[in-house]
């Protein structure tokens, strides 16, 4: 919203507001030999008719059509990530495979550096804390015991169920996301586990602890460096087709409402 104040325009509308009723909010003036309206605010659609129908009139557009063509709305769900049961048996085992070896695609990959070798140390880890936890609950109880390995089996399941939703080629990094649950849950093993020996205890929490810094650290670290890769891409962007403006201008003959085609960006042959 703009608080247009006058200066040798035209008032078409006011604010209808006790602060702001003193401004105008659509304006017509003369240039050149026509006129230039100039709207400060949205607006509904039958103000916005009103003032488009004057501007027509003052064009001196005549004979109207005042039919409005009405708005079609579809709705409907797509099949994007539908596939046969074989096919989700399939997604299910590449969700598996990614979580115990993650591939390291380029467009996909979440564990870059040496990031890598922390997650498969942090999974070995995890893995023999949840072994020893599962056999200290089986030891009270079977039954938790047994519905402890169910919920520790779906966890990989449940960390990359993007796969399952998706194929795998259509899966980039903002989709993955629910990794993050692997930390948590390495993290809420580790608060389950009663060591018989407190030192123990402590050298395992304060190692765990030393090592997750270590990852967050790094983490940020990835992070600051695809912001500057994002930016010099940005600034190389930027000089490149300020020089293709350039060149393009400085052609003999060139003049400012002549089109310009631009093709062969991605210089196939042709």
């Amino acid at each position: 919203m703009e608080l247009l104040k006058l200066d040798s325009a035209e008032v078409l509308a006011y604010y209808d507001h006790y602060n702001w009723n003193g401004y105008a909010a659509v304006t017509r003036n003369h240039f050149a030999e026509g006129y230039a309206y100039y709207i400060g605010c949205m607006m509904d659609q039958e103000l916005l008719k009103r003032i488009l129908m004057k501007a027509l009139e003052d064009a001196g557009i005549k004979n109207i059509v005042k039919e409005e063509f009405p708005v079609i709305v579809r709705k409907g769900i797509n099949d994007f990530g539908k596939t046969s049961l074989e096919g989700y048996l399939d997604r299910c085992i590449i969700a598996y495979k990614e979580f115990f070896n993650p591939a390291g695609h380029v467009s996909r990959n979440m564990y870059p550096f040496s990031l890598g070798i922390f997650y498969k140390v942090l999974l070995g880890i995890g893995i023999f804390m949840t072994i020893y936890l599962i056999f200290r609950r089986t030891q009270k109880s079977i039954t938790y015991g047994i519905q402890l390995l169910l919920l520790v089996l779906f966890l990989p399941l449940a960390v990359n169920f993007i796969y399952v939703m998706c194929e795998q080629a259509t899966v980039h990094t903002l989709m993955m996301y629910g990794e993050v649950f692997f930390f948590v849950y390495f993290i809420w093993v580790l608060e389950q586990l009663k060591f018989p020996n407190e030192k123990i205890s402590q050298v395992v929490t304060k190692g765990m602890a030393i090592i997750l810094l270590v990852v967050t650290a790094m983490y940020c670290r990835f992070d600051n460096i695809c912001y500057l890769k994002a930016e010099i891409l940005q600034s190389q962007a930027i000089s490149y087709y300020t020089t293709l403006i350039t060149r393009i201008k400085s052609t003999e003959g060139y003049t400012d409402d002549m089109p310009v085609v631009y093709i062969n960006e991605n210089k196939k042959q042709i």
